[in-house]
């Protein structure tokens, strides 16, 4: 067993000079993970969180994408996670086929001529 030093990337939103939002990225398996994305309550609404989404996405264009489900899980169950869970389709994301507790968004293949 062995312990490894990994770095981590801190994504923040910023707006009149105030943080009202981030997102923290890590290595992880064949890409990276990302957690603790957040907008906060006053400012959800205006496209902060689609923000840091796809300036992540640009960020790691070539690299696999995965984010914790639990929201996609409860996807019957309340109207949040269903909204929650729309959203991440709407940027690609789907189910991740190797831990379905996980959504991913792949590379897009690239054209060949």
């Amino acid at each position: 067993m062995e312990v490894k030093a990994i770095t981590a990337m801190l994504f923040r939103l910023i707006e009149d000079g105030e943080q009202i939002g981030s997102a923290i990225s890590t290595p992880y398996l064949d890409g990276v993970f990302i957690s603790m994305m957040y907008v906060l309550p006053e400012h959800r609404g205006r496209g902060g969180g689609a923000a840091v989404l796809n300036y992540i996405l640009e960020f790691y264009r070539d690299t696999p994408i995965r984010l914790e489900a639990k929201a996609w899980a409860d996807v019957h169950q309340n109207l949040m996670g269903r909204a929650l869970a729309l959203w991440y389709s709407r940027h690609g994301f789907v189910v991740d086929p190797g831990d379905r507790g996980l959504l991913v968004r792949f590379p897009k293949q690239k054209e060949t001529s």
